[in-house]
């Protein structure tokens, strides 16, 4: 497994990621939700802003983009997308500890995660806490979310 910083050359990778990771959320998300979601990130422009401002981090196996997680200067993980076939193989894990670490040294007092469904019982195991839940819109098409907190003393 290699980790490193996204570069623009990575934006293709990481639109195959978050696509095929949102696809894969069927038992939470009806097919208008997956729809609605996706269609916020199918756009280059989209990534290369991401890119340029958060500290966002990519995975590789064996040479292919497996994920990618973002960090925003607020204190946010904005995006943590694992494709399918690698997921519940620790890669979530590892980035989340990648980026702990980093606001960590970077002087945050904690890392918060606007969570869907489908990545709050990973982010509990890791020792975030449900801090709030509410309804997120996107498209017209509302979705289930949290927001999930985790100290970092």
């Amino acid at each position: 497994m290699v980790i490193r910083k996204a570069e623009v050359r990575d934006i293709s990778g990481m639109t195959n990621v978050f696509a095929s990771a949102v696809e894969n959320t069927s038992a939470f998300y009806t097919v208008n939700q997956r729809a609605a979601w996706v269609s916020q990130a199918l756009r280059p422009a989209f990534w290369d802003e991401l890119i340029r401002t958060h500290y966002t981090m990519v995975c590789f196996e064996m040479n292919v983009l497996v994920g990618l997680i973002a960090f925003s200067s607020r204190g946010e993980v904005s995006m943590l997308y694992i494709l399918p076939q690698y997921q519940r193989k620790g890669i979530a894990s590892r980035l989340i500890a990648i980026i702990s670490e980093y606001a960590h040294e970077e002087g945050y007092a904690h890392v918060k995660v606007d969570a869907s469904l489908y990545l709050r019982p990973l982010l509990l195991k890791l020792g975030f806490e449900l801090v709030e839940e509410y309804t997120k819109t996107i498209k017209d098409v509302e979705f289930p979310n949290a927001i999930l907190v985790k100290e970092l003393i």
